[in-house]
């Protein structure tokens, strides 16, 4: 099959097989790159932020709870100026806080569980601001009552934030589960794929190499042989398709006409080499002749 290709095709072929498996090792890291970020974004845009106000709501809460609980025990003139003081916006930041999960409350069973704390929580802000009139009029059954009456609700609202907290956990320990199973398929994949480009690509080379050095070294050894003249080797290579079967039959061709050249040359030596007696013979016959010619003409005369 090779034998058939050009040297430009077997190039682009061996490089074409060793960068397609480099575009799937790429393909591959960046779905695992993506699947990583979209983990990462649900940590990001809904976990960690409902962590967040998780916490602010049980922090502002707690010192809401606190604070109330000191109105009505506190004796202390500077000690209930302290807590009426620290109640000072409690409402807002427990309305802010609450909104703020709202936004990115993920799924039923959260968002059943932000409405409930949001019932629970406008009860406790009623009786909370009964609470603030009763001890305006110094109303101690009032306060009393409001210490009876909002127990159980600080009880319900404090397991419904720790439910939320659980959420959040629940969801934040699936995404970076999810994100560790992404990274370690990911890993495993583009460990395997390295694997087989490197096998490609040793492949390649050795077939490459079979093909073409080993061809084009014997080549080179032919050109050097026939540059001193020696016609006695033998071209392997004349049979096949590709560029350096050409350069084979054409270094055969050269060949041959070197040959041809060279008996020619021997021919035309040993012509001249014969042209070269005769001449001498004949200067020897002509050189005799006029010996005897001037012998003779000495003994007439």
């Amino acid at each position: 099959m090779l034998g058939s290709l050009s040297v430009k095709s077997r190039l682009r072929a061996g490089f074409g097989v060793v960068l397609a498996l480099l575009c799937v090792i790429a393909g591959a890291a960046l779905w695992g790159m993506r699947d990583m970020a979209k983990a990462a974004r649900g940590l990001g845009s809904d976990t960690i932020p409902g962590l967040v106000a998780t916490a602010e709501l049980a922090e502002t809460f707690n010192a809401m709870r606190r604070n109330d609980l000191v109105l009505v025990a506190a004796e202390d003139p500077a000690t209930l100026q302290a807590a009426r003081d620290a109640l000072q916006g409690v409402e807002g930041r427990l309305d802010a806080a609450l909104q703020a999960y709202r936004r990115v409350a993920n799924g039923a069973e959260e968002t059943r569980a932000v409405e409930a704390l949001g019932r629970a929580l406008r009860t406790y802000v009623a009786e909370h601001r009964r609470l603030i009139e009763a001890v305006a009029r110094n109303d101690e059954a009032g306060q009393q009552r409001f210490l009876a009456e909002t127990r159980d609700d600080a009880r319900s609202i404090a397991a419904i934030l720790r439910q939320m907290k659980e959420l959040n956990e629940r969801d934040a320990a699936a995404e970076f589960a999810r994100a560790d199973a992404v990274a370690g398929f990911g890993l495993t994949v583009i460990s395997v794929l390295a694997l087989l480009a490197l096998a490609a690509g040793g492949a390649v080379a050795l077939l490459l190499g079979n093909s073409l050095a080993g061809r084009i070294g014997r080549l080179s050894e032919a050109l050097g042989r026939l540059s001193k003249r020696d016609y006695g080797f033998d071209l392997k290579d004349v049979s096949g398709g590709d560029e350096l079967g050409a350069m084979a039959r054409a270094l055969d061709t050269c060949r041959d006409g070197l040959r041809e050249a060279d008996r020619l040359a021997a021919a035309e030596v040993e012509e001249a080499k014969a042209r070269a007696a005769r001449a001498a013979r004949i200067d020897g016959l002509v050189a005799s002749f006029e010996a005897q010619a001037t012998a003779v003409l000495r003994t007439v005369s």
